[in-house]
């Protein structure tokens, strides 16, 4: 029968050390003199044990508690103060992927994540998580973003491989590495891979990919310039020259401009004509007609909780005809027109109150 002393060491030594065996700590409590021999039985101390949540099947059950940092976590976010100032670099698993042939192939997502701009100078997927996979994204990260002063990564094998070493010596990159359990120090990039999980990889679930290169395809960023008209000479070269680095293999993203008629003649400048080379196709796309007219607005009030047609037919021709067809100036007519409507405590917008729109707004008419 254990005493009270001797029942409290072996409670206390046990907390402290859970990992070790229960005959371990027995041996250690009777060398220290704290339990003698021949006044116990093995049984007794596993029930005694056991009745106060500390047998062996007790503690495999209770979440173990992971080792210490050498110093303490960050009080506050850290982020550096210029682009290219340090890379963040991960992994992570990707979709599996059926070709048509039959076979099934398991994907890794490589990624490098600017610590400054968030911007992601590349991430690509491939078929191995070896270290030639890193490499090759690494490869085009520098082409298309110059070289980092500083490489951030964890303690996985192909990140502390000597290869990898050597490049960043030759580059002159200095190579750092997180410490073990300090997930918070990789959080920005992680937080990447939670939303590229979230979002994109889900959106594979209902539209399949058959294979690994139009995986990739999807995953390039889509650059929209909208008013692209509006966007001076010297700021469509900068576009042009950002898409089409020399020593790319890929694009770094998709450019779709959006903009009037005066985008065509613009492109077709002398300084911008590169650009238009680059263009895969222009789209044109012709004017509203009265039931596209009607279909947007209908859209437009349903999202606002309004069921019913409140423009009439008449003012709904003179708002095609004097908004051009064109979706943003239909919004700023319809608007003024809904305001006119409601200043007279009328439940329809009439071609009189549209009529009163135009002269608030007399640019519409020099388009």
């Amino acid at each position: 029968m254990l005493g009270p002393e001797a029942g409290t060491a072996l409670l206390d030594l046990r907390r402290q050390q859970p990992q070790l065996k229960i005959k371990v700590l027995v041996r250690r409590l009777l060398e220290q003199g704290t339990l003698a021999a021949g006044t116990f039985r093995m049984p007794s101390i596993y029930r005694f044990l056991a009745a106060h949540g500390l047998d062996t099947q007790s503690v495999k059950r209770q979440p173990q508690p992971r080792p210490a940092l050498s110093g303490p976590g960050p009080t506050k976010a850290f982020a550096c103060a210029l682009a290219n100032e340090l890379w963040m670099t991960d992994r992570m698993f990707g979709p599996s992927l059926k070709l048509p042939t039959g076979q099934l192939i398991h994907t890794r997502l490589f990624a490098l994540l600017d610590d400054c701009s968030r911007w992601v100078p590349h991430a690509q997927y491939y078929e191995t998580e070896q270290l030639s996979g890193f490499l090759d994204c690494f490869r085009q990260a520098l082409a298309r973003r110059g070289f980092p002063e500083k490489l951030y990564t964890d303690r996985g094998k192909i990140f502390t491989s000597y290869h990898r070493q050597v490049i960043c010596a030759n580059l002159q990159v200095r190579l750092c590495h997180a410490k073990p359990y300090a997930a918070w120090s990789r959080g920005k990039i992680e937080g990447w891979f939670r939303t590229l999980q979230q979002d994109f990889q889900a959106r594979l679930v209902l539209d399949p990919v058959p294979d690994l290169t139009e995986l990739n395809q999807r995953l390039w960023p889509v650059l929209v310039l909208a008013e692209a008209q509006d966007y001076s000479a010297s700021a469509l070269e900068e576009v042009r020259l950002l898409s089409c680095h020399p020593r790319q293999t890929q694009p770094p993203f998709s450019l779709i401009l959006v903009g009037d008629d005066q985008l065509l003649p613009r492109l077709q400048m002398g300084i911008n004509a590169p650009l238009l080379g680059r263009l895969s196709f222009c789209l044109h796309l012709p004017p509203w007609t009265l039931e596209d007219l009607q279909g947007y607005l209908q859209a437009r009030l349903e999202a606002a909780s309004i069921h019913t047609m409140p423009f009439e037919e008449p003012a709904l021709r003179l708002l095609l005809q004097a908004a051009h067809g064109r979706p943003r100036l239909v919004n700023h007519l319809a608007q003024r027109a809904l305001e006119a409507a409601a200043a007279q405590n009328l439940r329809s917008v009439a071609a009189t109150h549209v009529q009163s729109a135009l002269e608030l707004m007399p640019w519409l008419a020099k388009l």
